[in-house]
């Protein structure tokens, strides 16, 4: 590098109302930026899916939320002293500020809604989650107003973070003996756990891929290496056999169609990537050591062998086809006229699907109207059988989320101000399901909010939508003068966006933090990124309001990760208190006091605290701790239970008959017909403590 380049100003930073960088160091950050918010923000994501998993492990969750909210107070905080010491532009005014303040309110209304929750601790844990997505949303909206321009740099994040989660989960089929001797299901599921966020993840990145490969402007192997990317995430979705994921892919590849000016190209990246996932994904389906349960391992490691192979020769085809497509239109673009001709016969084909598949409807005993009706009433209908977990449950209707719903909608109606408390659903629907099925949420974002947290919590998520879209619709419109590579940019983070909003109304994949932090990354760049109006001027950065701003913002995120860190610190101390029990009795009651120290609304560690109370011959003090669970949660049936099942154990059937049938009035379904609940160990035992009870109170 030459002395008359270091001596070049620095341009300013791209976007309307940019203040200059400092003449010695803005020049870096150029070069810096694509690489931190792309690849920084692909291996947090990354990290983000394999630590937390399905978000329902208390340790994983817990550790990946410290170091989630952690990290990005620091980067926070750094780019704050960064602005303040002039080496980035302006950062006042903040488009998206609005809704970081909304997404603030949303996460303090979960965390106080522990005061009036059916269930304390798993209030306080989602409010720990919401204050862990609450910093990384307000990082992605001020890296989009520090860098506007780099969008294609989180679109590429969003796709290597899924390709990297696909490939591990396709991986898991190929090579179970190494990866999941223990599998028992055909469904591919890791790293979450959950089939239907692994099958998220491969939607929201397919629409990346989409994006990559149509794009005009970017490097070369990158644009052919989108091919095999989309390939192999259709591969990974159609495995999950997730109805919702790919529903949502359809809709959000129609959006992009009809808003990205892109058509030609991104049809050439998709048709490549079904004809060349087919292959794979249609001897999955045949083998039965693949698409069917409990296979033996032995035959799934030989049959995922094989779809290894294919798997990889079929991804190699595509990138070929990648490379001669490109090559192709480079060497000689094709006509306007030839465009215009293979545009119509797309749209032809399309026409022809859907003139088939109305044909094929219309062709069936039922007919067409007939045929939806019945799909509809099915869909909707709270008693229809779910599905096998096949290949044959993609092309069927019957699903049990609209029991879930319908459960939920009741609670609501019962509570519909405030709700029952965050992460309360899965108790109180105990009062009102008629089956044995275990669901901790309702597998819909709006139902579970008005659940939850009533209308109350509905009107600030719907302020926080509101908030949202405003800087989001500045930013689209901006886009439009940036050129066409930031006008794709920003359409295709919208897509991605409207992807897994649409499908969190249909599950609970707002609660798995690897594809909720992916989706809020995409929607906090792009609303940081809208162009300031015409009137507020940017206000240079003063060091005397940023720094001490920066030192904030890491004490928050300090006593932000101390509170996310105390359900674990409780849980660890009353797993070693039952350690404990059987050897050092009183080492095992000062654990179960710590853990109660340390997480106060956790039921666990004060039911831990009663054994060892027990166990230390104070039986009274063992009573007043159940009693105390049931004070703290008296709308939880298992509180009650306990209590009721040790008065019974100490000679008082009449008092325990009492708490036993509180506990049935809260999960009424233990009242059934002993054939109906056989297959509930948890209705079964309150049932027949309840029965222990009558015997004993009638003999007494």
């Amino acid at each position: 590098m030459t002395a008359t380049t270091l001596k070049r100003p620095p341009k300013a930073i791209e976007g309307a109302g940019a203040i200059a960088p400092h003449r010695r160091s803005g020049w870096r950050y150029r070069g810096f930026a694509p690489v931190a918010i792309g690849a920084g923000g692909a291996v947090v994501l990354a990290g983000i899916s394999f630590g937390a998993g399905g978000g329902l492990g208390l340790e994983r969750s817990a550790l990946t939320e410290m170091a989630t909210t952690l990290a990005t107070a620091t980067v926070l905080a750094a780019l704050l002293v960064a602005v303040a010491r002039n080496r980035l532009a302006a950062l006042l005014p903040l488009p998206g500020a609005g809704a970081v303040a909304w997404f603030a309110v949303f996460a303090v209304l979960t965390g106080l809604s522990v005061l009036w929750s059916v269930e304390p601790q798993g209030s306080w844990l989602g409010a720990n989650r919401l204050f862990a997505y609450l910093p990384l949303f307000a990082l992605a909206v001020v890296l989009g107003r520090l860098f506007p321009r780099q969008r294609s740099a989180v679109l590429g994040a969003i796709l290597l973070w899924s390709v990297v989660v696909c490939g591990y989960a396709l991986l898991t089929k190929i090579f179970p003996a190494q990866l999941a001797p223990n599998e028992t299901y055909a469904r591919l599921q890791s790293p979450y756990g959950y089939w239907i966020a692994t099958g998220l993840t491969a939607t929201l990145g397919a629409l990346a891929a989409l994006w990559q490969g149509a794009r005009r402007d970017g490097h070369a192997l990158l644009k052919v290496a989108a091919y095999p990317a989309l390939t192999l995430q259709l591969v990974v979705l159609l495995l999950t056999y997730s109805r919702g994921p790919l529903v949502v892919l359809i809709a959000g590849a129609a959006l992009w169609f009809c808003y990205v000016p892109l058509r030609l190209r991104g049809a050439a990246v998709l048709i490549t990537a079904i004809l060349t996932a087919a292959p794979p994904v249609a001897f999955a389906f045949a083998s039965h050591a693949l698409s069917h349960e409990a296979v033996p391992l032995a035959s799934r490691n030989a049959a995922g062998h094989q779809l290894g192979v294919l798997t990889v020769f079929c991804l190699l085809a595509s990138f070929a086809i990648g490379v001669a497509f490109h090559y192709r239109a480079g060497v000689r673009p094709p006509s306007a006229e030839v465009r215009r001709r293979v545009g119509a016969a797309l749209i032809g084909c399309v026409g022809l699907l859907v003139l088939a598949g109305v044909g094929g409807l219309a062709a069936s005993h039922r007919g067409l109207f007939g045929t939806v009706s019945h799909d509809l009433n099915t869909l909707f209908n709270p008693n229809a059988t779910p599905p096998a977990n096949t290949p044959g449950r993609l092309t069927a209707v019957a699903s049990v989320r609209a029991r879930y719903w319908q459960q939920g909608l009741e609670v609501f109606s019962h509570h519909p101000l405030l709700g029952v408390g965050a992460e309360g659903y899965g108790i109180a629907r105990l009062r009102y399901r008629h089956d044995t099925m275990l669901v901790r949420q309702a597998h819909s974002f709006l139902v579970q909010t008005l659940a939850d947290l009533g209308l109350l919590g509905l009107a600030v998520a719907i302020g926080l939508f509101c908030a949202w879209l405003v800087p989001v619709r500045r930013a689209l419109t901006a886009a439009h003068t940036e050129g066409e590579g930031q006008l794709v940019a920003a359409r295709a983070l919208f897509c991605i966006v409207f992807a897994f909003g649409l499908h969190s109304l249909v599950d609970w994949t707002w609660e798995v933090p690897g594809t909720a932090c992916a989706a809020l990354y995409a929607a906090g760049f792009l609303a940081g990124s809208a162009r300031l109006r015409p009137g507020p001027r940017p206000i240079a950065a003063r060091r005397g309001v940023l720094v001490p701003a920066a030192v904030a913002v890491v004490a928050l995120g300090l006593l932000l990760a101390w509170g996310q860190w105390q359900p674990q610190r409780s849980d660890g101390a009353a797993a070693r208190a039952l350690d404990l029990l059987a050897t050092d009795p009183r080492g095992a009651l000062a654990e179960a006091k710590r853990a109660v120290g340390e997480d106060g609304l956790s039921l666990e560690a004060r039911f831990v605290l009663s054994a060892a109370e027990a166990v230390n011959g104070n039986g009274s003090a063992a009573r007043r701790t159940l009693a105390e669970a049931v004070q703290l949660a008296p709308s939880d049936p298992q509180t009650w239970q306990l209590l009721g099942e040790y008065d019974l154990a100490h000679g008082q059937p009449a008092l325990a008959l009492r708490e036993l049938g509180a506990a049935i009035y809260l999960n009424p379904m233990a009242a059934a017909p002993p054939g109906e609940i056989a297959g509930s160990s948890e209705l079964v035992s309150l049932r027949n403590a309840y029965l222990r009870a009558s015997v004993a109170a009638a003999s007494s």
